[in-house]
């Protein structure tokens, strides 16, 4: 079986990876301070049956957006961030963050294609059914992939190869995309969102908000931030409006949490893991007992493949994940990591 491990640069075509990322988040206060003025941003935001004044939620998001860029600024990543409020106990400006992630994910997801070498994955491992029926294709189940990463590119790029109607729900089921609250199933291809997905949900019917769409965009520049603001509007009203934030970081969690949580099975399934391919993930050091514990359910493992365009890099993760394997069942395997810094397209290996 291969695994994928997927970190930020697996979407960095698309989306800033974590060293850009705050500059982005400033843009996109930018761009809702400028949509202030804006006749547009006076209109109701519609959603299904519900219509919203956006005044006050403009400009909670706005700033409230503000307050916690500025004092993520202080941090040397988002992640960090977050990962202090939790363990200060701030739950309320943990929840806000979610909140603000959620719209920027949304909005900045708007503004280019979605990362392509996500649609070439999937055209290159996608078998098509044997079925008469008209089902979606087949996605190999000796893929697993573990992504870091709560964007959306994974649906966006499945979407097309399936009707382009069909709701996220559908899409999702029908990838196998899960959280660690969502069950898992061992036999077929799958994707565990480790620290859950930007994606809106509600918690009465189980609806989640339509997927980002570039077209749109391109068509109406103001879609995005709109939809943003209505997305605030939403979570900000959870107790009107049932909707929550899919993201959840792992570390809220114990690793023992893990072995029991309705994906568990993503866990079981590693077991028969024996090629793993990292793609743009840098194993930072306040992820490692995850990352400890996911290498440690693949007793098979025999080859790991590390992609990162940077050359430095790549030389520097394999020493990390050098030290990381000490004391893994197979003693060899520190000898069996190859560096691929070549990132046009995600790497295959051949047993695919």
């Amino acid at each position: 079986m291969v695994t994928y491990l997927l970190g930020a640069g697996a979407s960095a075509k698309s989306i800033p990876v974590t060293s850009g990322l705050l500059d982005s988040m400033w843009t996109f206060i930018k761009v809702l301070e400028s949509y202030q003025n804006d006749p547009m941003s006076k209109l109701s935001l519609k959603y299904d049956n519900i219509v919203i004044d956006p005044k006050d939620h403009h400009a909670g998001l706005y700033y409230g957006g503000m307050l916690l860029l500025t004092d993520a600024s202080k941090h040397q990543t988002i992640d960090t961030y977050a990962k202090m409020l939790f363990f200060t106990d701030q739950t309320q400006k943990l929840q806000q963050l979610k909140v603000f992630l959620s719209c920027y994910f949304y909005w900045v997801q708007t503004l280019l294609t979605p990362d392509d070498r996500y649609d070439h994955f999937f055209a290159s491992v996608l078998e098509k059914s044997d079925s008469i029926m008209p089902l979606a294709p087949i996605i190999p189940g000796k893929v697993k992939i573990l992504t870091w990463n709560y964007d959306s590119q994974f649906e966006l790029c499945f979407s097309r190869y399936i009707d382009p109607t069909q709701s996220y729900y559908e899409i999702k089921n029908k990838a196998n995309i899960c959280t660690k609250f969502d069950p898992f199933s061992e036999s077929t291809f799958s994707v565990l969102k480790i620290n859950g997905s930007s994606q809106i949900y509600n918690i009465n019917n189980e609806q989640v908000f339509p997927l980002p769409d570039y077209s749109l965009y391109k068509v109406d520049k103001k879609y995005g931030i709109r939809d943003a603001i209505l997305i605030y509007s939403l979570l900000n009203n959870a107790i009107q409006y049932k909707f929550q934030t899919m993201i959840s970081f792992a570390w809220e969690n114990n690793i023992s949490d893990l072995n029991h949580s309705p994906s568990s099975g993503v866990f079981k399934s590693l077991e028969n893991t024996e090629t793993l391919v990292v793609i743009g993930y840098s194993f930072p050091f306040f992820n490692r007992k995850i990352d400890e514990f996911i290498l440690f359910q693949m007793p098979q493992l025999r080859r790991i493949f590390l992609q990162s365009k940077d050359a430095t890099v790549l030389s520097g993760l394999k020493s990390r994940l050098h030290s990381m394997l000490f004391g893994h069942m197979n003693s060899k395997l520190r000898s069996n990591i190859e560096l691929i810094d070549d990132t046009s397209q995600f790497f295959i290996p051949y047993e695919l």
